[in-house]
Order: structure tokens, then sequence, then C-alpha cells
């Protein structure tokens, strides 16, 4: 089994937004990470707030989601990069229109 990175891309949402679409989309969200949590495929996860910095070696600046956004993560367990595609292909996210980022991890010995 193998670790990767997906990053959730565009179609951001505040999760508190009490409207019925928000809340009906974030009860598939609950379903969906609960599938992958009942099948051992999701290690870790959460939304990500708006903003942030980046850090270089010229110093600290605001981050600003210019051509990529990405609004959250996930750390799944898969057998490949294919069917940890797979997995991503299965979230809400994509099916209204977001897109997916999924990078391996690699093993890092202790």
């Amino acid at each position: 089994m193998q670790q990767f990175l997906v990053l959730t891309v565009g179609r951001a949402l505040d999760p508190q937004d009490g409207d019925e679409q928000t809340q009906a989309y974030m009860g598939e969200w609950q379903a969906w990470l609960g599938g992958l949590v009942a099948s051992g495929a999701l290690d870790s996860g959460r939304p990500l707030e708006p903003g942030g910095k980046v850090v270089d070696k010229d110093g600290v600046k605001d981050y600003v989601p210019e051509e990529i956004g990405i609004g959250g993560y996930l750390i799944i367990n898969a057998e490949s990069l294919q069917d940890a595609a797979k997995i991503a292909q299965g979230s809400p996210h994509v099916a209204i229109g977001g897109s997916a980022i999924i990078r391996p991890c690699l093993s890092v010995p202790q």
C-alpha cells in the first residue's frame, strides 16, 4: 500500500454556509469520506481556509490563488497511482466540476 496526496482544486465553498445546497454538498462529502475511512483508504485530510503565506528566500508574502486555487487535501492509501485516481474520481468535488491533483508520497526511512 502506498500513500498519495490529493489536492482539491477549484470550486471552493464555506462549509459553514447554512444554505441548503451547500449543506447537501457537505453531506455528500461526509458520506464519501466515511466510505474511505471504512475501507481504510483515508489517512487524513481537511478543507483549507482562504489565504495563507508564501515563503521563499526573499521573505514572506500573502498567498493569492492565481492559477490553481487549492481548497483542501487528503492523504489516501492506494495500491497504485491509478487506484488513487479512481478514488479521487468519486469525490463530490470532481462531480460538480472541480479537479484533483494526485501526487505519490515518497517513503522516508526512519
